[in-house]
């Protein structure tokens, strides 16, 4: 019998099965286009450390929030390492309708593809390296302003390309999503602790390594050559 916790998961890997490039790593393969835009789900990992970013069914506990851990792994086989890349709630938010492309300085919120639930981040010590907690939060009809992130990178590119290395600034503490090299005990023996840290490092850049993009939408009267490779 599937898991619940799956179920959503698999729906949606059934509805954009045809976009997917096979390979033998599960996803692997599947990054062709250019561009990373709304609706995709990828997979983000680590600049130095190479563990990537994923959600478990393990709340932090002791000093912890009581939160669902999220936790930096590594290997091709591990189920927790896909996230779903969505806009803000809220009538004001800007749309991200499926295909759209991101601009450097967006806000967005990453929802994990098997649970539903956010990356989320907020004023609680992280339990290995005492920087800021970060999290797995909430579900599809809970989120809040601690799911907010503003994704950027270096350089003059106007939208997220595949092979930018990224930070996520916090929109509410303004700390920025780390990859960490402290291990945690069990249950989460062999996985590595993910915080938010004050200021950026090598430790906070990010690479998407797989994933399911969707094509970009067309945009109409635009000057800009980034803009004009954009397909239907």
């Amino acid at each position: 019998m599937t898991p619940p916790r799956l179920v959503r998961g698999l729906a949606f890997l059934a509805l954009v099965g045809p976009l997917f490039v096979g390979g033998g790593g599960g996803f692997a393969e599947a990054v062709k286009n250019e561009y990373i835009t709304c609706g995709s789900v990828i997979s983000l990992q680590g600049e130095t450390q190479r563990t990537q970013l994923a959600c478990k069914e393990v709340a932090y506990g002791g000093r912890g929030s009581g939160q669902n851990a999220c936790t930096g792994v590594t290997g091709s086989a591990e189920p927790d390492r896909y996230f779903v890349v969505r806009g803000l709630a809220g009538e004001d938010a800007e749309p991200c309708l499926q295909g759209t492309l991101i601009t450097k300085g967006r806000k967005l919120r990453l929802q994990h593809m098997a649970s539903g639930r956010w990356l989320h981040s907020h004023h609680i010590t992280s339990m290995i390296s005492n920087n800021q907690e970060v999290s797995c939060f909430g579900g599809a009809d809970e989120s809040d302003d601690s799911d907010v992130w503003h994704v950027t990178w270096n350089g003059g590119g106007k939208y997220w390309a595949k092979s930018d290395k990224v930070t996520f600034k916090h929109d509410v503490t303004g700390r920025y999503l780390g990859a960490m090299g402290g291990v945690y005990p069990k249950p989460l023996a062999g996985q590595k602790e993910v915080a938010a840290l004050k200021s950026k490092s090598a430790a906070t850049l990010f690479t998407v390594t797989e994933g399911i993009i969707f094509p970009q939408r067309v945009i109409q009267n635009t000057a800009s050559p980034e803009d004009k490779v954009v397909g239907a």
